[in-house]
């Protein structure tokens, strides 16, 4: 029989995990709610306790503490600028 068991992994203080997190990757708040794709207050209300992110938050920002460059790949798409011509 190959089973195999696993459980959520659960985060029992969200504020100091994702304070935690932007200090490993030595960002401001600023810098990470931009790498993240939220809101400047949102961040500092989860860093500070004041709310609790989602479970797919929370899985993001580990995604983001293990390889940054795939969160930005998947979370943010690159920009043309059109070309101006004289």
């Amino acid at each position: 029989m190959n089973v195999h068991l696993q459980r959520r992994r659960t985060i029992g203080d969200p504020a100091a995990y994702i304070a935690a997190v932007r200090d490993r990757h030595h960002l401001s708040q600023r810098e990470f709610a931009a790498s993240l794709g939220v809101d400047l207050r949102t961040l500092q209300n989860w860093e500070q306790g004041r709310n609790r992110p989602e479970a797919a938050v929370l899985s993001l920002i580990a995604l983001f503490d293990r390889d940054p460059a795939l969160v930005e790949a998947v979370t943010f798409e690159p920009v043309r600028v059109a070309e101006t011509v004289p």
